[in-house]
């Protein structure tokens, strides 16, 4: 089961969850904590690691997250992009 990264809340995870998130297994999770690829928000006294939603997301878009860009129909009318066209809308 893939969890859509939107719906992903303001909480900690566990490697576990992340795994879903990612649709990877939890050993994946673990060797990548181990190369330095993901990194925990914390680590608890009894040695679980636990995730933020920024970590998972920081993870999926190293180079930050796109906003979402505007459908033409949601910014203009299409009249006025195709205006030959204007009369058929």
């Amino acid at each position: 089961m893939i969890i859509k990264l939107d719906s992903v809340k303001n909480k900690l995870y566990s490697p576990n969850e992340v795994a879903k998130i990612l649709n990877v297994t939890r050993r994946t999770i673990y060797r990548w904590l181990g190369e330095g690829v993901i990194k925990p928000e914390t680590k608890t006294k009894t040695g679980r690691y636990l995730f933020s939603r920024e970590e998972i997301y920081k993870f999926v878009y190293p180079r930050g997250r796109k906003k979402s860009r505007k459908s033409p129909t949601e910014e203009t009318s299409l009249g006025k992009i195709y205006p030959k066209y204007e009369r058929f809308i």
